[in-house]
């Protein structure tokens, strides 16, 4: 049994006024927000009464999700505003989205939007902790130099050897700052 709900596209396939409204409002609509487009005329009122009702239905859970939705160019979810008013897809195409898209799909993508946040997540996560990290190796850089600068010369230069800093104070006119004795010193300790 098919569904036949009146909208004001006219001859215009849903793909093309999917684009026209990404072009004005600059980013894609989703289920919801194309269907209560879709069905409002150019004066504001809607095709009919069952239209005017379920944007009524979509707008308070529009607003709900918009405050939580995480991406914004998600155009459907097996979860969304629209199938939680309309019911969930049956096979064949899927509702507000035109002729390309399948139930199917819709599954493999919803797993592959969900999959890609929780991995933005953990990157995110990743370079905070970096930064973090980043700036505890500066601060312990700063003092292991403030302990090299105070040191005698000997024990400032073992503490360059071991810390892979080099103090330039210390290290004038003696190569790499480390002799051959603490050389073998690191090399047998690590």
């Amino acid at each position: 049994m098919q569904i036949m709900e009146l909208h004001v596209c006219g001859r215009k396939s849903f793909a093309r006024k999917r684009r026209n409204i990404k072009d004005q409002t600059g980013r894609t609509p989703c289920r919801a927000e194309f269907f209560i487009e879709t069905r409002m005329k150019s004066d504001g009122n809607f095709v009919s009464d069952k239209a005017k009702k379920s944007a009524d239905e979509l707008t308070p859970l529009l607003n709900k999700d918009s405050s939580t939705q995480v991406s914004s160019n998600v155009t459907a979810t097996l979860n969304d505003a629209y199938s939680r008013v309309f019911g969930p897809e049956c096979s064949g195409r899927v509702r507000c989205l035109g002729r390309g898209p399948t139930p199917s799909k819709l599954i493999k993508r919803s797993t592959a939007v969900v999959r890609l946040e929780a991995d933005n997540a953990e990157v995110l996560q990743m370079k905070t902790k970096m930064t973090s990290l980043e700036n505890q190796v500066q601060s312990l850089t700063g003092i292991i130099q403030q302990l090299l600068s105070t040191k005698p010369s000997d024990q400032a230069s073992e503490f360059a050897a071991y810390a892979n800093i080099l103090n330039p104070q210390v290290c004038k006119g003696k190569g790499d700052g480390v002799s051959k004795d603490q050389n073998n010193n690191i090399n047998h300790d690590s």
